[in-house]
């Protein structure tokens, strides 16, 4: 690695540069500094000059009337250019949802996990999926979130939505009548929890999250927004202990409860955990 001075005539932009929008206001304000200063941090480049990092930090240079500038030159292989690239956007720019949906596929493209390329980047596991998730949304959802419409984490919404509502739970998000992610994911919650309740669930408009639980409870008084995946915990829990003993989870549905959750869950919640211990009983005998 090495550090020298470049005709900035000679420096050409990467094309397959992730971020494809660069501020135009962010390139003024630092062309500005540049007239006085000079560009004082190098970018990155190929042997061949063209831009790793820098892109606009290059422009501002190029704005400012700068004919060179520093640069420090990389050999660098094409999968590790395309997450340097990545993490410099992320955690020192604004980065278009879109286009970092498109980067983190071509990495995950490349074998490398959601877990493992969330560890890389220093972002969650859940950062990496709702954004691969994006590219998978429906066209008219994904235009409404380019166009900043709508934030982009309602993809989430829509992924946590039972199958057969997903189609109205779209439109609902399209025409603004969800206000909040948080209030969008306590329908999907009581839509999978109440199907005999989910025509009058979608006829309604929702607010934030405590005006959303507010108009569930109006048409399923007996709603609890626990998590479906705390719920199997417990009573998975529960239901193994008196396996062991002995006792039926029948038995032990028609005699007990549990607190926060309702018996529409409670049954539901068992009856998969049935369903998962016969399937494996199935599995094993073949």
């Amino acid at each position: 690695m090495k550090i020298q001075k470049i005709q900035i005539s000679k420096i050409k932009p990467d094309k397959d540069q992730p971020r494809k929008f660069i501020d135009p206001a962010a390139v003024d304000g630092l062309a500005k500094s540049y007239e006085n200063q000079g560009l004082i941090n190098p970018i990155e480049v190929d042997e061949n000059n063209i831009i790793i990092t820098g892109e606009l930090r290059f422009r501002a240079a190029k704005k400012a009337g700068l004919t060179e500038i520093p640069c420090r030159i990389l050999d660098i292989k094409p999968e590790d250019r395309l997450m340097r690239q990545l993490v410099e956007n992320l955690h020192h720019y604004k980065m278009d949802d879109m286009d970092i949906a498109k980067a983190l596929k071509k990495i995950y493209n490349q074998d490398v996990n959601q877990e493992e390329l969330a560890r890389q980047l220093g972002k969650t596991q859940q950062f990496v999926s709702e954004h691969l998730s994006l590219l998978e949304a429906p066209e008219e959802l994904r235009e409404k979130i380019e166009k900043k419409e709508i934030p982009f984490t309602f993809v989430r919404v829509l992924k946590a939505t039972p199958e057969k509502y997903k189609k109205k739970m779209e439109k609902k998000i399209i025409n603004d009548e969800i206000a909040t992610r948080d209030g969008g994911l306590l329908v999907a919650n009581a839509l999978e929890n109440y199907p005999d309740k989910a025509s009058k669930l979608l006829e309604e408009e929702y607010g934030n999250s405590r005006q959303t639980e507010e108009k569930i409870r109006e048409i399923v008084p007996d709603y609890s927004s626990t998590p479906v995946s705390d719920e199997l915990e417990k009573v998975s829990n529960i239901v193994t202990k008196l396996g062991n003993i002995g006792i039926s989870y029948e038995r032990w549905l028609s005699k007990n409860s549990v607190d926060s959750l309702n018996e529409h869950q409670v049954k539901r919640a068992a009856e998969i955990i049935v369903n998962m211990k016969r399937a494996g009983e199935r599995w094993l005998k073949d």
